[in-house]
């Protein structure tokens, strides 16, 4: 899978930034495993609820959590009109915007698998702007529908597995149904399969 240049990175980034006005505050909004590891120092985190988006199991990973043999299951976020997705938001320091950006985007889009978007956030009773990365639906590791991929059986399961019980259980994310739903749909795949 081709890799994005840094000059690539740049020009995506300062196109996202145009945006939204060139903002002197950053948010970034965190759904999965940027709220245990984001690749910057946050000068503010507070939790937070992006309406109208779900975290849903939509993207096959041949690094993070798979292999080309093997693939893995990663989430991301896609528009579901009824439901919100709940995580973390973090202020980006004034100081460290451009390396921390260029930092976020060499995480998240070095092969295109998201969108970042510009979406309202809650958090508490304050409504902010929020830079979120949502799935890119033309992408070729896109799943349209994960309970209908027979390949899910060859998925490694068990990092699957700890990564969606360390966020609900880490994060007691109050759409937990959904992620533990995902949970059985895919151990209950494997189980048929094996």
């Amino acid at each position: 899978m081709n890799q994005f240049s840094d000059k690539q990175l740049k020009e995506n980034l300062e196109k996202t930034l145009k945006q939204n006005n060139h903002s002197k505050e950053i948010w970034v909004f965190a759904y999965g495993a940027l709220m245990w590891a984001p690749c910057f120092e946050p000068e503010v985190t507070l939790t937070s609820t992006l309406k109208g988006w779900a975290r849903k199991p939509c993207l096959w990973t041949l690094t993070a959590r798979g292999s080309k043999q093997k693939p893995g299951i990663v989430f991301a976020l896609e528009k579901a009109q009824r439901n919100s997705c709940h995580g973390l938001i973090f202020r980006i320091a004034q100081s460290r915007l451009e390396t921390d950006l260029l930092n976020l985007w060499r995480r998240e889009m070095s092969v295109g698998l998201y969108k970042p978007t510009w979406l309202p956030v809650e958090a508490g009773t304050k409504k902010i702007m929020a830079l979120c990365f949502v799935v890119n639906r033309h992408h070729k590791l896109f799943i349209k529908c994960v309970s209908k991929q027979p390949e899910v059986r060859e998925s490694n399961w068990s990092k699957i597995r700890i990564f969606l019980i360390r966020s609900v259980t880490r994060f007691g994310l109050a759409e937990k149904a959904s992620w533990l739903t995902a949970l059985k749909l895919i151990y209950s795949q494997f189980r048929e399969k094996s």
